[in-house]
């Protein structure tokens, strides 16, 4: 869990200050699902076309075990970013705030 410590000069500031955090976050956390899903969408094309999910994909492009084709480069990137993404939402879900 990850605490954020709001402090603002009133109380009706701080409330704002907070309503106004959470918003962030909440809005953060929306654009990372949505570019979540369409991540997901790309993953999927690959793992149609070649058979096989991206976590062993990933696996083996990362030990060398597969060419060096411009198509297995896109698919290894697509699915760093859906690790990022993934991470990032992870530490969304973590953050409280403080009163």
């Amino acid at each position: 869990m990850t605490e954020l410590i709001v402090k603002s000069g009133t109380q009706a500031k701080h409330k704002i200050t907070q309503a106004i955090l959470k918003e962030a976050l909440d809005r953060e956390q929306k654009m990372l699902q949505s570019a979540l899903v369409r991540t997901k969408e790309n993953l999927n094309r690959f793992e149609t076309l070649y058979k096989t999910d991206s976590a062993n994909f990933f696996a083996k492009y990362q030990r060398g075990e597969t060419y060096d084709r411009n198509d297995y480069v896109d698919w290894a990137d697509e699915y760093q970013i859906f690790k990022n993404i993934q991470n990032q939402l992870d530490c969304l879900g973590n953050i409280v705030l403080c009163k």
